[in-house]
């Protein structure tokens, strides 16, 4: 039997102060999302925008991040939403980033106050990787092609804004209504160009190691030349896995983060990985997706399909950074080639052809 898991006091407090009081007099409703367990990040809540009469989520900064660091990147990360509003494939804001003030009692009985700052996001009905692996998850090879169209366009969207993700995985693709793939999640953030004021404490990868291209892992955390490479790595990370139901690093032999770091992490700058580079992506080739034919949105697709599909994700997760695919049309042309080939087998299969 698993353990109950310890309730975060600042969560109870929001929790229990929402069932008498409007957040900001506008936010109402809330009931949590997620675990509130002791330590998180940010705390979330859906609640109702009695303002624009729709469901929100409502994200907090944990106090004990409220100054340093972390606290700086929330703050950023409303900063970006606002610079996005009204772009498409990316989470929207849905109101900017405000204090709310929750009275607190004392051992004494005294009561004073204590501020939250959060900012609202519209609701998603899930995520990329939900999707991915649900029982009734896409059956086509076209609509899964699709669904990374769409995040090859959000990504772009971040990039021009100015802004590098830094965390880009199936859980940060938000899903929503027709079936609408949007990234999220820019706490990581980084901008592209000039000085950045906030200097983060650690060198190596900052999001899921599980989509970290291989030189984040020998000394690249904070290399700005490499951050556009280094997303669109995971673009390529997370085409695979649509493609074959399994993570990029678990194919090429490297089950867990533990054993991705042993394996990547070999030397200690850029210049030492860009010697060893062919050296290391000989040892780790990435598998042909005729390898995951038995796949059912595969069984049917034709081998230039295959190659096509291949050679995209080969380009993209290209262990050396030099040699890797950033031009967001030559990527978005290439996956729709992609995406004609799938849809052409398919027709090709119902004609009888």
């Amino acid at each position: 039997m698993t353990a109950p898991q310890p309730s975060d006091p600042y969560v109870d407090l929001i929790e229990r102060h929402a069932k008498t009081a409007k957040i900001v007099g506008r936010y109402s409703g809330l009931s949590r999302i997620g675990t509130g367990r002791p330590g998180n990040f940010a705390i979330l809540f859906e609640a109702l925008d009695e303002r624009a009469d729709e469901r929100v989520v409502l994200k907090f900064l944990h106090p004990q991040h409220a100054t340093g660091y972390r606290g700086q990147c929330f703050d950023r990360e409303a900063k970006i939403g606002e610079l996005l509003v009204g772009k498409e494939n990316v989470v929207q804001l849905r109101g900017a980033l405000d204090t709310h003030t929750i009275p607190l009692q004392d051992p004494t009985g005294a009561a004073f106050p204590f501020p939250f700052r959060f900012f609202a996001l519209e609701l998603a009905k899930g995520n990329l990787s939900q999707v991915l692996f649900h029982p009734g998850r896409p059956r086509t090879l076209q609509r899964r092609l699709q669904l990374l169209r769409e995040v090859v366009k959000g990504v772009n969207r971040l990039h021009s804004a100015g802004f590098c993700h830094r965390d880009l995985k199936p859980d940060n693709v938000m899903m929503f209504a027709g079936g609408v793939a949007k990234i999220g999640d820019y706490g990581t953030c980084r901008p592209l160009d000039g000085e950045d004021p906030l200097v983060p404490d650690y060198q190596l990868p900052v999001g899921d190691l599980m989509y970290a291209p291989p030189e984040m892992f020998c000394g690249g955390g904070n290399d700005k030349r490499l951050f556009v490479g280094a997303d669109w790595f995971a673009v390529g990370a997370m085409l695979f896995e649509a493609v074959t139901s399994q993570n990029l690093y678990v194919a090429i032999g490297l089950r867990n983060s533990n054993e991705v770091m042993t394996a990547l992490a070999v030397e200690r700058d850029i210049t030492g990985y860009s010697r060893r580079v062919a050296e290391i992506a000989g040892h780790y080739p990435i598998p042909s997706t005729l390898d995951f034919s038995a796949q059912p949105w595969l069984a049917r697709t034709s081998l230039p399909t295959h190659d096509a599909v291949y050679g995209l994700i080969r380009s993209l997760c290209h262990f050396d950074f030099n040699r890797r695919q950033k031009e967001f049309l030559r990527i978005l042309r290439a996956l729709d080639i992609c995406i004609i080939r799938a849809a052409r087998d398919i027709g090709q299969y119902l004609s009888g052809a």
